[in-house]
């Protein structure tokens, strides 16, 4: 009997994991074009926040299994050209697939906010609403809601706000309604617009032209938390990180010390609304994070400033900064960096003590020394710690390295870690290899796409080196013919 259970407590969990079907090239498109909606998570095995969210994507497909709906998943390191004619930026990345239409989820990444999306798309994108009585309860359904108040003949407002509610209904959930009661309660005029925030309990109110950009630009500003908690079950929503402007990130280990910070930092972020986004995090808990902003391990509380889509960051403290963080310092951080007065932060790791291997280890302090300004080409491998593809192939790359030691005067050979350095532009996917011309520099370096054999590594050199590397290489391959060894 016990063993019974057992078995059946397995199945079922096999059978929740299950419902997300794994996807590749050959059956990709069936998928998409055999199901009316379908939400498809593409993602790198290298990639924590992709780990992190694989429980909240199973639970949605678990929760979803009874109505038809379905979840795929693309592992982008094994269907790199799937994925690439997908145009994937950035892992996860989710696309949702219905009605004709595809488009990015830039919504919360948990369980219910996929459940209530895809839900979603099986009615239309606007509920209407008759009474003041509805629309009042009507906002409790979900933390945004956007409220169209026009009347019922005006066929232009609808239209446009339709259109809106098509376009960004992955992030809120819109109702309509023309009930004089509800305006007068509201202090409403027609046709208006009413975001509801239910985190904040606060309100924001668009009454101009209704057109879709001046409406987009209001439902961009309007919807993000005054002062936010960082993470997918915290945040108001998850594209601030996506498609937002300028996150601000305030670092410090006790919950109740980021309480008061956020309490005492509340005129800053009412003044900055809509040109910066406010957060606090968890030092240990978003740890990650704190790595990618460049801020040093141990020295909280910190602030640190992202540009969107992560292009820059702005860090305090940095190395040799005298002064501890304040609320006054975080005031002319902020203003130093909207006046663009501010130098760029660059997470790197040590410098590495002296290297006598062949494969040199490189750190973002050292990339540009070392590589772009260099007078010599390079060979440079981008690679996770955590990509089991990476293992594979790093022995070969050492022997690359050692073939080409005797030549090390006009080449380079290199690895850095990626994940732990600031690399520009970013790597999308690991292991990824690179070669640098010295007599093409600020162009773009060749990416490898050949089979990683040390024969592979030596041919794609030979085809895309400097003509002096070449030369170089014969000669040294000549000189071991003539000794007895074989040649590279």
């Amino acid at each position: 009997m016990r063993a019974t259970l057992l078995t059946l407590l397995l199945s079922a969990v096999v059978l929740a994991i299950a419902e997300v079907q794994e996807l590749t090239s050959e059956t990709f498109a069936s998928f998409v074009a055999d199901h009316p909606v379908a939400l498809v998570s593409f993602v790198a095995p290298w990639c924590n926040y992709c780990q992190d969210f694989a429980p909240e994507f199973e639970a949605a497909a678990e929760r979803l299994e009874h109505k038809g709906d379905v979840l795929g998943r693309v592992d982008c390191a094994e269907e790199k050209e799937l994925c690439q004619s997908q145009g994937i930026p950035m892992y996860p990345t989710l696309l949702m697939f219905g009605k004709g239409e595809m488009n990015v989820y830039h919504g919360r990444r948990t369980a219910h906010a996929m459940e209530l999306l895809v839900n979603r798309y099986h009615h239309p994108a606007v509920t209407t609403l008759a009474s003041a009585v509805e629309a009042t309860d009507f906002r409790q359904n979900d933390q945004i809601t956007v409220m169209g108040y026009f009347d019922s003949d005006d066929k232009a407002s609808a239209a446009t706000f339709a259109d809106i509610a098509v376009m960004y209904r992955d992030l809120f959930l819109f109702g309509f309604t023309s009930s004089a009661e509800f305006g007068r309660a509201e202090n409403l005029t027609k046709p208006s617009i009413l975001l509801y925030k239910s985190i904040d309990r606060a309100k924001e109110t668009f009454s101009g032209s209704f057109e879709i950009p001046k409406i987009e630009d209001f439902l961009e500003v309007a919807s993000m938390p005054l002062f936010g908690k960082f993470g997918a079950n915290h945040t108001m929503y998850d594209p601030v990180f996506v498609r937002g402007g300028p996150v601000a990130f305030v670092f410090a280990e006790m919950a109740q010390e980021r309480d008061q910070l956020a309490e005492q930092l509340r005129p800053i972020a009412e003044s900055t609304k809509g040109r910066i986004v406010w957060m606090t995090a968890d030092p240990v808990k978003d740890a990650d994070l704190a790595s990618q902003l460049a801020l040093e391990a141990g020295i909280w509380p910190a602030l640190a400033i992202r540009t969107g889509q992560g292009k820059s960051k702005y860090a305090y403290p940095v190395q040799g900064s005298t002064e501890a963080l304040s609320v006054n310092l975080i005031r002319e951080f902020a203003d130093a960096f909207l006046a663009g007065n501010l130098v760029p932060s660059v997470r790197s790791e040590p410098v590495p003590s002296a290297q006598d291997d062949p494969v040199i280890r490189l750190v973002a302090s050292t990339f540009d020394d070392t590589i772009t300004a260099s007078k010599k080409d390079a060979v440079v491998l981008y690679y996770s710690p955590t990509c089991p593809h990476c293992d594979a192939m790093m022995p070969t790359y050492d022997e690359l390295g050692e073939s080409l030691r005797s030549i090390s005067d006009f080449i380079t050979v290199a690895k850095i870690d990626a994940t732990s350095n600031d690399v520009s532009p970013a790597i999308a996917g690991y292991p990824t290899l690179k070669l640098f011309r010295a007599d093409l520099a600020g162009t773009e370096p060749r990416v490898f796409e050949g089979n990683r054999t040390l024969e592979g590594l030596l041919g794609f050199v030979k085809e895309h080196a400097s003509a002096g590397v070449v030369d170089a290489l014969e000669q040294a391959g000549s000189a071991m013919t003539d000794q007895g060894h074989d040649e590279l």
